[in-house]
């Protein structure tokens, strides 16, 4: 993966697990943990500017 898309990977769970501390805040309620919800948050932020184009990750146009 990119250094670009790998510094946004890294950066995003600390704010989401802060964020979503609260399982009311959380999509899944109870059901996931703040950590799980962070993960989440994380691919989604990579994949707003990155797709996967064979084995590699490509920036989006």
């Amino acid at each position: 993966m990119p250094e670009h898309a790998q510094h946004i990977y890294k950066k995003t769970p600390d704010n989401a697990i802060e964020q979503y501390q609260n399982p009311d805040k959380r999509r899944g309620g109870k059901s996931e943990s703040a950590e799980e919800v962070a993960h989440k948050a994380a691919w989604a932020a990579v994949k707003r500017d990155y797709k996967k184009k064979g084995d590699k990750w490509v920036k989006k146009d």
